[in-house]
């Protein structure tokens, strides 16, 4: 994975409506692209213990966790990208 391109952004912004200061990072999945978050083995145990404080953040299940065990179920690096932390 490569990081392509980082930047700041202050104000209203596409990917969110009530946080309007943001860090932006375009990335490069390479091999990854074509792998699950799912599918790597101890993925969703190191990103919760790097960050645990996303286990507050509700994604689209809407209560506390539901962020890690979306990452857990959801192929795809879409979701966890696209996140808004």
């Amino acid at each position: 994975m490569n990081v392509l391109e980082i930047k700041t952004m202050k104000g209203p912004n596409f990917w969110s409506n009530y946080r309007h200061n943001l860090i932006v990072i375009k990335l490069d999945l390479q091999e990854l692209e074509d792998k699950p978050t799912n599918k790597i083995n101890g993925f969703s145990e190191r990103i919760e213990k790097m960050i645990p404080s996303l286990v507050v953040h509700r994604c689209s299940q809407d209560y506390e966790g539901g962020f890690f065990e979306r990452i857990k179920e959801v192929p795809g690096w879409d979701m966890l990208l696209s996140t808004s932390l």
